[in-house]
């Protein structure tokens, strides 16, 4: 049976509390004396927490005192001692606590799993067996951080952002030039929408930047609920060899193009396809989950949220509950990377072009994005010509798509023109006129 527990961390943690006692705040907030594996690290852990609550000093000296009296004379200075040698700086409190909190509550699952096949096997009442697991899980205390940070960590978090800066340090890319310098790519925790209507392209601009960024060596993860896996592995492979990818999925390609495909085929492409196998949100948040922690994931692709379920909800709740849930997700410690999901746009004839109060289904979904782009190309609307940021005077529509920016929470908004290869359902860069920004 696998032992959840991680007691290096654990005294890392002690050390770091001892040695820098402004950090027992941000730990109290996550916590418990019986979160600690070791008995022993338990215990230090408590005498830390009684000192915090009297307001008494806490260093090697007042924990090895306070040790001494509570549990006994058997206790040497250079036990303390040893752990604060440990201390790894301040910072370091703030994910290795999740690491404690987390094992703990690994631990206490599998301890209420066993009761659980215990009783089954005894033949108890199936009824109460279920509600009084319910009241046993509903007890195991989820990591509660409040989040509060004092100034000398925010003051670190801008000092980096600020170095960052300055050495032009970007997110991750699309691939769309002309989006990625005014966007400064995509970054850790951002939940993007890409919103469309029907036959714009919102899963073809999706596919194109999920294919920029896995040649760019990005591990991506793409949920596919509309597509199967062998139609959006043809999307890419349309993407990568220019051979049409109805072509691929429907007639026998010509031996040139045989040979293009193969050489795609045998590429080592960073890519996840995945079909998920309930329409569930919760299923969708395990599997993010698992892929982000277990495979390196850095970037996943939803298509589309509209797909998406949550039982017992009227349906405007459930997409307003999705949106919301993913950017918890995206901005959480244990994922922390950029999600984009496409969103199908309200039909308006009078006025095809994207607009936010358009979103399907679902005002939330605006609130809890930080970036919205809505895609569509003028031409399928019988409009000739446009005028974009990209654009120097008014430009023909053929082949042509527009990204319009709908909301950037940290990089405003803005229009621009970029071209569409029908053949591939790839979107790029404006080739005409490139005018940077």
């Amino acid at each position: 049976m696998i032992i959840h527990k991680a007691p290096e961390v654990e005294k890392t943690v002690l050390g770091t509390l001892i040695s820098f006692p402004n950090t027992y705040k941000p730990a109290s907030q996550v916590l418990k004396p019986n979160d600690f594996y070791d008995s022993f690290n338990a215990k230090v852990y408590e005498v830390i927490e009684n000192l915090n609550t009297s307001r008494r000093n806490v260093d090697v000296l007042s924990v090895f005192h306070a040790m001494q009296k509570t549990y006994g004379t058997d206790i040497a200075p250079s036990e303390i001692a040893a752990l604060s040698s440990l201390a790894i700086g301040p910072q370091a409190i703030y994910d290795q606590r999740l690491i404690i909190k987390e094992m703990s509550m690994r631990r206490q699952l599998v301890l209420e799993a066993q009761k659980i096949i215990k009783a089954v096997n005894e033949s108890k009442d199936v009824f109460e067996i279920i509600e009084t697991a319910k009241a046993k899980f509903s007890e195991i205390e989820p990591i509660t951080d409040t989040g509060i940070k004092n100034w000398d960590m925010l003051n670190d978090e801008f000092v980096k952002m600020l170095d960052a800066n300055a050495n032009q340090v970007q997110g991750i890319n699309t691939g769309i030039e002309i989006y990625d310098r005014f966007s400064k790519g995509e970054q850790k925790g951002d939940l993007k929408i890409i919103a469309g209507e029907t036959s714009q392209g919102k899963t073809s601009l999706a596919i194109t930047e999920a294919k920029n960024q896995i040649d760019r060596g990005v591990k991506v993860a793409f949920y596919s609920y509309e597509m199967t896996s062998q139609q959006l592995m043809a999307r890419v492979v349309a993407q990568e060899t220019g051979v049409s990818s109805k072509e691929l999925l429907m007639t026998k390609i010509s031996d040139d193009d045989y040979s293009k495909v193969n050489h795609a085929l045998n590429k080592d492409y960073n890519l996840f396809i995945i079909e998920p196998k309930a329409s569930e949100y919760r299923w969708l948040e395990s599997s993010i989950k698992n892929v982000v922690n277990n495979l390196g994931v850095e970037k996943v692709f939803i298509d589309y949220i509209q797909l998406i379920t949550i039982p017992g909800l009227k349906r405007h709740e459930q997409i307003g509950t999705i949106a919301n849930s993913l950017k918890r997700l995206a901005i959480s410690a244990e994922v922390n990377i950029p999600i984009t999901a496409v969103s199908q746009l309200n039909r308006d004839s009078n006025n095809p072009e994207p607009e936010l109060w358009r979103l399907k289904e679902s005002g939330d979904i605006e609130n809890a994005a930080d970036v919205v782009v809505g895609i569509w190309r003028p031409h399928h609307y019988g409009i000739e010509f446009m005028t974009c940021s990209n654009t120097e005077v008014e430009a023909g529509t053929a082949q042509k798509g527009i990204m319009k920016i709908l909301k950037g929470r940290n990089i405003g908004t803005a229009k621009f023109a970029v071209d569409w290869n029908e053949q591939t359902t790839r979107f790029s860069d404006y080739e005409e006129v490139k005018k940077p920004f």
